[in-house]
């Protein structure tokens, strides 16, 4: 007989997550600190991810990527090709869109460099950096 082992995917005794897994734990966190936040239909004409609505009335489009570990090695090879995606998204829905990486770890020199390249940035000991004018981390 057959069988299919359903056990999550771990990786140093932390559960990996999948990306749509991410987007929630971005929407979570972005609600406990007071924003409005809505997971957008990737069937719809929007490629973003999440649509939030700041405090202050603002509405922000969120391109959300997710790795388990950012450390500044590998980080610029990944902004590039990044930087790239939210380029192509931006032309197409002639908007600005905020792009942020979720990890359950994200080294110091890492979190500077992404705040250097306008990007922010969510781990999971609970940080939060959203570039986007009026919001303060």
């Amino acid at each position: 007989m057959f069988g299919i082992d359903r056990t999550p995917n771990t990786c140093n005794n932390e559960t990996v997550l999948t990306g749509a897994d991410a987007e929630l734990a971005l929407v979570d966190a972005l609600e406990a600190a007071g924003m409005t936040a809505l997971l957008l239909d990737p069937s719809g004409d929007t490629a973003a991810d999440i649509e939030v609505r700041t405090p202050n009335g603002q509405t922000l489009l969120i391109e959300a990527k997710y790795r388990t570990l950012v450390s500044s090695d590998p980080l610029p090879r990944q902004l590039d090709k990044y930087q790239h995606q939210l380029a192509r998204i931006q032309t197409r829905l002639d908007k600005h869109v905020v792009g942020v990486l979720v990890a359950h770890r994200i080294t110091d020199d890492a979190r500077a460099m992404l705040q250097s390249a306008g990007w922010g940035w969510l781990d999971f000991r609970g940080r939060l950096h959203l570039p986007a004018p009026g919001l303060h981390d």
